[in-house]
């Protein structure tokens, strides 16, 4: 290779950035207990959320309270069916929910690349109809409306972009998907609303043998096996026996670790920033920036050894010879593993995209403090309180008088019984004939307003202030 003097080439514009990090395969169980640490530190939240979500799809009665009779905790419903009465309820959450999705959905409009530089416009406009594609391709529309449901309800929204291939659609591609949020897990010590502070994210993924063999054996047959071994024996029993003195808690690790199907394999997929000592090369001949492990250095030092003695023998000046500028530094990067309940790697990459971070778009309202809070979770309470109401005026109204007769026993006819009276006096037309006796009291029949006790303009204040709260 000709080497040139180093100041001849030190006027490059543009760079190539090159990582060359390489992975290697075993078990990582600090990796999976600090991915459990996470999963476990979010299940308020999941709670949470799943509570959100019952009110918004009816079941609003299902809150667990202490039954002081029987001495243990029911739902409300359960309770309140065995006072006699029928627990009601009038939806208002799923109506606001719809307004509002539907509202963002009559705005959706495609999506749309400006350069900032006007002599890359025409690169924008190849931007744009990639967008537009990668937006049909996912039927982003729907996926955005969907997913913004959600976000009303719980709070948290996650897409997952990455570029592989789509067995449902048979061809490779970037493919956007949703992510659920009882099912994704993350740094729960962030307080940066832009999440910059994040240092772990993943989620669990529940499989069946078939994809895993596909997704991680590589075509290799010896992997395949390997495979198979290491789920055969994820079984309940197995993994608790395993984590009991692991792991606290075993409900809520096997929730972690075991999917409910007992067909399918548990992957998790867990995204975490570390740290490495590495160098920073700048190859002056090349003209490239790349950065390496620090066991690496004797080979650059090595190709620099080479490069001085030919530019000796060229005739170079020795502080003029391009060599390859190296400098330590500690590396922060995201690395992907794929792991099985026990530690397994099936498998494990650094970050192979060009924004250097973790494949998932997150997004959490409001996130002030770290703090979550969703459209649906403020209007509960008035949700709660229009449901009282409304049982309580059906009971009033059941249990109050209504045409009630009162008929006086001494003014009973002859030949007539106290449930031939009743019988008649509900019939059209009917006549009961009877001689009043001086001084007596006739039949008289009460009917009773027993609602007005203020129940109506309360469900009317309560209705109104769903309405303000909510702001739809």
């Amino acid at each position: 290779m000709k080497l040139y003097r180093k100041s001849q080439l030190t006027d490059r514009e543009s760079y190539q950035i090159t990582d060359t990090v390489k992975a290697k395969e075993g078990k990582v169980l600090d990796v999976l207990f600090e991915a459990q640490q996470a999963w476990s530190s979010l299940s308020n939240f999941r709670m949470y959320a799943e509570r959100c979500r019952k009110y918004t799809y009816g079941n609003q009665w299902g809150d667990v309270i202490y039954d002081s009779d029987k001495r243990k905790y029911v739902s409300e419903e359960q309770y309140i069916r065995d006072q006699g009465k029928v627990p009601l309820k009038n939806n208002m959450i799923r109506q606001l929910v719809k307004t509002v999705v539907g509202q963002f959905g009559s705005n959706q409009t495609e999506p749309v690349c400006v350069a900032s530089d006007r002599d890359d416009q025409k690169l924008g406009e190849m931007m744009t109809i990639v967008m537009r594609y990668a937006y049909s391709l996912n039927k982003m529309w729907e996926v955005d409306r969907r997913t913004f449901e959600n976000y009303v309800i719980s709070g948290i929204v996650a897409h997952k972009s990455y570029y592989g291939w789509n067995a449902a659609l048979n061809k490779e591609d970037a493919f956007v998907m949703t992510v659920p949020d009882n099912r994704i897990f993350f740094d729960t010590n962030m307080k940066d609303f832009r999440y910059w502070d994040c240092s772990i994210i993943g989620e669990i993924h529940d499989i069946s043998i078939g994809d895993l063999l596909a997704n991680f054996s590589h075509g290799s047959v010896e992997r395949a096996e390997e495979l198979r071994q290491i789920y055969v024996s994820a079984t309940k029993d197995t993994l608790s026996n395993f984590y009991k003195n692991l792991m606290p808690g075993s409900d809520e690790s096997l929730s972690f670790l075991v999917p409910r199907d007992s067909g399918l394999c548990r992957v998790i997929e867990v995204w975490r920033k570390e740290s490495k000592l590495r160098v920073k090369c700048h190859d002056t001949l090349e003209g490239t920036y790349y950065k390496i492990d620090y066991e690496e250095l004797p080979d650059i030092q090595r190709v620099n050894q080479e490069r001085i003695l030919q530019g000796i023998s060229q005739g170079i000046p020795q502080d003029d010879i391009p060599l390859i500028e190296t400098e330590n530094f500690i590396d922060r990067y995201w690395y992907a593993r794929w792991l099985s309940p026990y530690g397994d790697v099936l498998q494990e990459m650094e970050t192979p995209y060009w924004h250097k971070s973790h494949p998932y778009t997150l997004s959490i309202y409001p996130f002030n403090g770290g703090i979550v809070h969703s459209f649906v979770s403020d209007v509960i309470d008035q949700q709660r309180y229009i449901n009282r109401l409304i049982t309580m005026v059906d009971f009033i109204m059941g249990a109050s008088a209504k045409g009630v007769l009162l008929f006086p026993e001494d003014q009973i006819p002859d030949g007539m019984t106290i449930e031939d009276i009743a019988d008649e006096w509900t019939r059209y037309n009917g006549v009961i004939l009877f001689k009043p006796k001086p001084n007596g009291a006739l039949p008289q029949q009460i009917s009773t307003n027993a609602t007005n006790v203020g129940a109506y303009e309360m469900l009317n204040l309560q209705l109104r202030l769903l309405q303000e709260i909510s702001g739809v």
